[in-house]
Formats: C-alpha cells, sequence, structure tokens
C-alpha cells in the first residue's frame, strides 16, 4: 500500500490544519494509500487532540520555529539544516511514496527533505500574498515538483508567473471543503421566515456579526471596528464578534480594535480568543464578514455559509465569485472599502431577519453542492496516486 505523508510545519492550530483534518477523515478509509499527517512535536495540545478524536494516523517531527528577523539569524542557520536531517529520517523510516506539502512554498525544509532523499512531492498553494522571494523559491522548487494543487482561481492566478511549467508539472484546482456533519444550518435563532421592518428587527435585538481569523493587521478586523462603529446608532445597535487566537506580537493591535470600540455606545465589540465550538459562534450571528485583504480560500467564509449564514465580503479568493453566483451576500468594493460596506448595511437592515435566512439558506445550499468533503478528497486521493 503507497504511504502518503501530509505535511505541515506549523504547530499552533489554523486553517491548513482544519482542512487536512477533514480531507484526512475521508481519506483514512482509501482502499490503495496508507495517509499519516505529519506535526511538529511543537503542536499544541488542542490540535492534537483533535487529532486523535478523529482517529487520524500522524508522526511528529522535532523542528524548530523560524524565525526570518536579523537578530534571530544565527538561530535561524543552525536550526534549519537539523531539521531537515530530522524529516529526512521520518520520511525514509515511513517509506514515503509521496509528500504532500500541505502549508504552501513557506515550508523550505520539507520541500529539502523530498529533493534529498527524492520522495515525489506535490506542494497546495493556498494564499495569494508573500514576499518575491519566496516566489521565486517557488519557481525553483516546481522545477523538481510532481505536481501543484491550487486552492483557488485567485491563488492560480497570483503564482502563473511563477510556477515553472518547462517539465510539463501536473497540477489541479481543488477548492477547501466543509465538513457539512458539523458545520451545519441552525435556524433555531427566533427569526422570522417573513419579512420584517427595520423597526421590528432592531427592537428585538442588535444585528449579530462575526468574523474569524487570527487577529492580525492583515485580516482588516481594524477598518470592520471602525465601520461599525461610527455607523451604530440607537435605532441601529450592532455586535461584532470576532473570534481567532491573538499572536504575542500583535497584543497591541487588540487593544487598538477595544479602544476604537469604546468610542460607541450603540455598538460592541466581543473578542474570543478560544473557541472549541466554534461551529456554535456561526450558528449564533446573523451575518458573517470577512474583511481581510489577502486570502486565497477563507475557510471560516465556507464554513459560515454551510452554517447558513449570509455573507459580507472583501474581495479576496473566490468568494466575490460564489457570492454572486450562490446569491447568498454581498461583496464589499476594493477600492472604497469603507463607503460600499456602509452602504451595504443601509441594504440589510430594511431586509429583515427572514431575507436574511433566506440569504443563509442559498449558502448553504451552495457549500453542500460544491465543497463536499467527499468528493474532494476523491480528486485529491486520484491526483496523488498519479504523482507515484
Amino acid at each position: 500500500m503507497r504511504i502518503i505523508l501530509v505535511v505541515i510545519e506549523e504547530g499552533r492550530f489554523a486553517g491548513p490544519h482544519r482542512q487536512a483534518i477533514t480531507l484526512l477523515e475521508k481519506l483514512k478509509f482509501s482502499n490503495t494509500s496508507r495517509y499519516i499527517l505529519l506535526l511538529p512535536t511543537s503542536a499544541d495540545e488542542h490540535l492534537l487532540e483533535i487529532v486523535r478524536d478523529n482517529d487520524i494516523e500522524y508522526r511528529q517531527v522535532d523542528l524548530s520555529t523560524l524565525s526570518f528577523a536579523p537578530r534571530n539569524l544565527w538561530h535561524f542557520f543552525s536550526s534549519f539544516f537539523p531539521s531537515v536531517r530530522n524529516l529526512v529520517g521520518v520520511y525514509l523510516g515511513c517509506n514515503a511514496s509521496v509528500v504532500l506539502v500541505f502549508g504552501g512554498v513557506w515550508m523550505v525544509r520539507s520541500i529539502i527533505a523530498c529533493m534529498a532523499t527524492k520522495t515525489p512531492f506535490v506542494i497546495r498553494l493556498n494564499d495569494t500574498s508573500q514576499p518575491f522571494f519566496f516566489r521565486m523559491l517557488l519557481y525553483f522548487f516546481t522545477t523538481f515538483a510532481s505536481g501543484i494543487i491550487f486552492n483557488s482561481r485567485r491563488t492560480f492566478s497570483y503564482y502563473r508567473d511563477y510556477v515553472n511549467v518547462s517539465h510539463r508539472l501536473s497540477s489541479v484546482l481543488l477548492p477547501s471543503c466543509v465538513d457539512s456533519s458539523r458545520f451545519f444550518p441552525a435556524y433555531s435563532r427566533g427569526l422570522s421566515t417573513s419579512h420584517e421592518s427595520r423597526e421590528s428587527f432592531c427592537r428585538s435585538r442588535p444585528l449579530l456579526l462575526l468574523s474569524v481569523g487570527s487577529i492580525v493587521p492583515t485580516k482588516g478586523f481594524d477598518r470592520l471596528v471602525k465601520i461599525c462603529s461610527l455607523y451604530a446608532r440607537h435605532d441601529f445597535p450592532i455586535v461584532l464578534t470576532i473570534a481567532g487566537p491573538i499572536r504575542s506580537n500583535y497584543k497591541s493591535y487588540r487593544d487598538s480594535l477595544e479602544s476604537m470600540a469604546v468610542a460607541s455606545s450603540y455598538f460592541s465589540l466581543k473578542l474570543v480568543h478560544d473557541s472549541n465550538d466554534i461551529a456554535s459562534l456561526y450558528q449564533s450571528h446573523d451575518i458573517y464578514v470577512c474583511s481581510s485583504y489577502h486570502e486565497s480560500s477563507p475557510n471560516s467564509v465556507w464554513e459560515a455559509m454551510s452554517c447558513g449564514l449570509p455573507v459580507v465580503s472583501s474581495d479576496v479568493g473566490d468568494v466575490h465569485d460564489v457570492i454572486r453566483r450562490a446569491g447568498c451576500g454581498f461583496c464589499i468594493d476594493s477600492v472604497d472599502f469603507d463607503g460600499s460596506f456602509m452602504s451595504i448595511l443601509d441594504r440589510v437592515f430594511p431586509l429583515g431577519p427572514g431575507h436574511l435566512k433566506l440569504y443563509g439558506k442559498q449558502a448553504s445550499d451552495w457549500v453542500l453542492t460544491n465543497n463536499s468533503p467527499d468528493a474532494i478528497a476523491r480528486r485529491f486521493d486520484s491526483f496523488l496516486s498519479k504523482r507515484i
């Protein structure tokens, strides 16, 4: 039986881990391949608990955390090659048939270990913002790669000029998938299916907005908080919940978000740093908002849609195309984010909760049809098997 290693060098639970776990839940039943998730020894206990709960086979390897800061260059060089050596040992010990580099081109150590052991490898690209140096590295690495998996059309367009296709490199577009058995619609929020006026909606409770992601500047949470705090008023109250981990070097960013929210009497900001049941958060809100500057295929958007939430999103990944085709939300103009988002709020409130629920049903139906883990897992298995 073929051994396929799925490698993620990041130890903190994030979007790539959630995607890998969702896929491996299906791929572990493959009759032709044995899938093993490879994680660093620094992986947090929450991540390992999820992996064990889903009965996914995994290994751990000693990988030092890399930092490109000038003051840490000595640590970078002194730990880089020992980490590569450790990866080489795991690849040879597992007798891997192919390695899926799941976290993108910045996982340089995993790719070099594949080249050193002459193990076929496939790179999954899931971003639309990388320094020029890494994009040039991608051009070099694809000379040796067996295939490329693009997470969205936007990612393909972004990397198109940096993929070396001189040796007829195989590529495929495989979008993110969502486990609908976990992220399912919940219409038990006291919402009527009939059209309601703005007054009746606001008299019952404020509009509940949700955004999920690491609390870092590239997520655009500051502009989201600013607009909501300016727009909210006595007949138009807003509660915004931002759920996601806070990195130690961005605590000042979190503090700035909290200080911006204090200025408004009709706007409330909730920061949720540790939520083990993210699905219940989606199910208890009215609209999901994605304000990111850069995303390839934002997992949180698809999860929110699967839970029956309408989406308001900046122009990232393939979200705008999905919103227009599914009729499940509103697109924010990237040129005039502030003005566009305010005009969307003007359109949302007269709709009433019943109409929002209709948008949410269309969102859920779209994900169920187009982001099924079973279908995407089969395509992953087929593509990887042909790279051996």
